[in-house]
């Protein structure tokens, strides 16, 4: 379905539990201008939420990677666009990916930077049955002419 994010879904053998989570990606997700229906999100055009869905019986959940294939450049003159993942109130709760200036071309996410809150004793650690629903927030950057494009992929694997 264009513009609500496919999923795609992965299942290792053997029981659910915290070295075997059931591990959701979410994506691409995005919404484009385009006719086609296109996936993409244009971070220049705004900020987009989408809330994740964990599995039937799941109520924790651990943010493994976001990534983004970059399609048009980022501009981060005031600000950077960001990927969020958390609840409402706090929407970097669980794992922030900030864009800067990641070039077209690229394949850009958690395995280049530190996505989690340092801070944090348990970095995207999600609880849901406390938290609530989890929010993926798509970030504008600000100033200038706002640009970046790119197929955004989340994956949390639930328990």
């Amino acid at each position: 379905m264009a513009g609500e994010g496919a999923t795609r879904l992965k299942r290792r053998a053997g029981s659910r539990n915290y070295d075997n989570p059931f591990v959701i990606t979410y994506g691409p997700l995005g919404i484009n201008d385009s006719s086609e229906g296109d996936p993409e999100h244009d971070f220049g055009n705004g900020a987009l939420t989408f809330y994740p869905q964990p599995p039937g019986g799941a109520g924790l959940g651990q943010v493994m990677d976001i990534q983004v294939s970059v399609s048009e450049t980022f501009n981060a003159v005031t600000t950077a666009g960001l990927v969020q993942v958390g609840i409402s109130g706090e929407l970097d709760k669980y794992a922030e990916l900030s864009m800067g200036t990641a070039a077209a071309g690229a394949s850009y996410g958690s395995y280049d930077v530190s996505i989690f809150d340092e801070t944090e004793s348990n970095p995207g650690f999600i609880n849901f049955a406390d938290d609530g629903a989890t929010i993926i927030t798509f970030v504008a950057p600000t100033g200038g002419t706002p640009a970046g494009k790119g197929y955004v992929f989340t994956t949390i694997g639930w328990w």
